[in-house]
C-alpha cells in the first residue's frame, strides 16, 4: 500500500484540482448548472448567471482543466456537459454538486434563470 504522506500529493493531484475547481463559487454555479440541465451553450449560462462571456469562459477553462466538464464546438458556440466519472470520488464530488441546489438559492435561481432562457 502506498503511503500518501510520501507520495509529494501525487497520487491526489487530480482529486485536489477538482476539489479546488468546485470551490470556486462561481465554478460551482457553473458545473451545477450544467449537472442539472445537462450539455449548455456558454450563451445560456452567461445568460443565467449574468456573468461576462469571457469571465464564463474562463472559469469552464478552470473545470474543464480539472477534468469536470468537457467542451464541444458546434460553429461559433461551445457546449459543455459533465465529464463521465473516473473515480468513485469524483463521481461523489459531482453528485454534491448536483446535490448543493437543494440548499442554495442562487444555484436555483440561475437554474430558473437557465430554464427561460433555453
Amino acid at each position: 500500500m502506498t503511503d500518501l504522506t510520501q507520495s509529494n500529493g501525487k497520487a491526489t493531484a487530480p482529486l485536489t484540482e477538482l476539489l479546488s475547481a468546485v470551490a470556486d463559487p462561481v465554478r460551482l454555479r457553473l458545473a451545477s448548472l450544467i449537472a442539472h440541465n445537462g450539455e449548455t451553450c456558454v450563451c445560456d449560462l452567461v445568460d443565467a448567471t449574468g456573468l461576462t462571456q469571457t469571465n464564463v469562459s474562463r472559469h469552464l477553462s478552470t473545470l474543464r482543466h480539472a477534468g469536470l466538464v468537457t467542451g464541444r464546438k458546434q460553429g461559433l458556440w461551445v457546449y459543455y456537459s459533465l465529464s463521465k466519472p473516473s473515480s468513485a470520488s469524483i463521481k461523489q464530488i459531482i453528485a454534491l454538486v448536483k446535490k448543493a441546489i437543494e440548499t442554495e438559492p442562487e444555484l436555483r435561481d440561475d437554474l430558473k434563470r437557465l430554464k427561460t432562457s433555453c
